[in-house]
């Protein structure tokens, strides 16, 4: 079955005999279409290289190295891929060497009968292909065996592929020795149809429509590439200079609420101080003033009780303090808010504290609540 592809250039490449020489030197055929364009030489790199075309790139593998095995579908197999399988692992156990050595890969065939035609081919050899695109830097996206351009019918045919002379017909692809041949033939009249121009045109143009059996599978599959168009970079760059921005914007405007925050807390400490020792306090001296203060009070500590009253006015955001008195060991203050239960949660947590408190609750014309609070320490 030919699957449908769309019709840009495939750029079909023979593969060389001996990769390790690096020679880029090669037969090459480009097909667009139903057009067929050949040449001999390294221009070919240049078409490949085409960023315009993108060019597919098919590797076309050499007779002598690939073998081909045909085989009838296994009368068991439950699926075509289970079919496949069984043809791969009969076709590398009919093959000379280890199996874990040799790579191989299957199509089915559509004939009466259908067959399997099966490539084995060497693992080193497969790698030696890929590094040798690779010191070209180019991409060979499938690799066919070059067999596959005959027409695998009853009748012999040869072919003239690049520099690759080879001969088959169904069951059976060689290269095209003469000893090979005798042995084949023998004395009899048949000799092989010649595959001509045209027809080798049209096998071409199969091949880059259904590039199988591919050997570019399994260990030598291809690995999708992560291309990343110039206009992404871009976008990319810009995005993570927002997400910067954004996080630094966020930082400085969490460093103003903060800042913030301790202003108004001074502020508020500021109040208190005065309230209790006189506005001739500052932020600086506050604290000494009110040790001052608290000396000669006698009958408890004003520093420990005032730190205790803020210490429980802390975790309750929606109590005010308003004024703050302290006499005779006696801390008075007036605290707000908006619902009695926040002034009662305030008390007492001063109770538990170990404090005597005594508090009148009034409410006020704006709905808030306002407790008058008396604080001695405990007996």
């Amino acid at each position: 079955m030919i699957r449908e592809r769309a019709a840009r250039a495939v750029l079909l490449v023979a593969l060389p005999h001996d990769p390790v020489s690096g020679d880029s030197t090669t037969h090459w055929w480009r097909v667009i279409g139903d057009r067929v364009e050949s040449g001999a030489g390294s221009e070919w790199l240049a078409l490949a290289a085409d960023v315009e075309a993108r060019p597919r790139m098919i590797g076309l593998a050499p007779a002598a190295l690939v073998r081909l095995t045909f085989s009838t579908r296994p009368d068991g197999a439950a699926s075509p891929r289970q079919a496949a399988t069984i043809a791969r692992v009969g076709a590398l156990e009919r093959s000379l060497g280890e199996p874990e050595a040799l790579h191989s890969a299957t199509v089915k065939l559509d004939g009466d009968p259908p067959i399997m035609v099966t490539a084995v081919v060497a693992n080193a050899k497969m790698q030696e292909w890929l590094d040798w695109a690779d010191g070209l830097a180019v991409r060979i996206d499938h690799i066919v065996p070059v067999a596959m351009v005959l027409p695998l019918a009853d009748q012999w045919t040869a072919a003239t592929i690049g520099s690759e002379r080879i001969v088959g017909r169904r069951g059976m692809v060689l290269p095209d020795e003469p000893w090979l041949k005798d042995a084949l033939l023998g004395e009899s009249d048949e000799q092989p149809d010649e595959l001509g121009p045209d027809a080798l045109d049209m096998a071409l143009v199969r091949i880059t429509q259904a590039p199988e059996p591919d050997l570019r599978t399994g260990r030598f599959a291809r690995r999708r590439r992560i291309v990343i168009e110039r206009m992404k970079i871009r976008e990319l760059a810009l995005l993570t200079l927002a997400i910067i921005l954004l996080t630094t914007l966020i930082a400085v405007v969490e460093i103003v609420k903060l800042d913030t925050s301790r202003s108004a807390l001074d502020a508020e400490t500021l109040a208190i101080a005065r309230q209790a020792a006189g506005s001739s306090v500052t932020l600086e001296n506050a604290e000494a003033a009110l040790a001052a203060r608290a000396t000669p009070a006698g009958g408890g500590s004003l520093s420990s009780a005032v730190a205790a009253v803020l210490a429980r006015l802390q975790p309750e955001p929606n109590v005010s303090l308003s004024t703050l008195s302290f006499s005779g060991g006696t801390l008075s203050f007036t605290v707000s808010g908006q619902e009695s239960s926040a002034l009662n949660r305030v008390l007492l947590a001063l109770q538990r504290d170990g404090y005597r408190v005594s508090a009148v609750q009034k409410s006020q014309s704006d709905r808030r609540v306002l407790a008058e609070v008396t604080l001695r320490e405990g007996a």
